[in-house]
C-alpha cells in the first residue's frame, strides 16, 4: 500500500469546488437534452478522448450532417 499525505490548502478547496461546479453544470445540460427541452445540436462540444464513452457520440454525423441525432465528437459541423 502507498499512502500519500498532503496538507489541504484553500487553493485545493477552490479547485475541488470548481470541478463540482463543472460537473453540476454538465448534469443540468444533460437533463435538458434528455428531457427534450434542449436539442443536442445546441450543446457546446468539447472534444476529448472520452467522446467514445458519451451516450450522444455518433461519428457518422460528421459525414451525414445529422447533428440533431448525435454528436460527431472531434468534428465540428460545416
Amino acid at each position: 500500500m502507498y499512502v500519500w499525505e498532503k496538507v489541504i490548502t484553500p487553493e485545493d478547496d477552490l479547485f475541488v469546488a470548481g470541478i463540482l461546479h463543472e460537473v453540476e453544470a454538465l448534469r443540468y445540460v444533460a437533463q435538458l437534452v434528455l428531457s427534450g427541452r434542449m436539442p443536442i445540436a445546441q450543446v457546446r462540444r468539447v472534444p476529448g478522448d472520452e467522446c467514445v464513452w458519451c451516450p450522444f457520440y455518433r461519428p457518422e454525423s460528421a459525414r451525414d450532417g445529422d447533428y440533431e441525432h448525435g454528436c460527431p465528437g472531434h468534428s465540428a459541423p460545416a
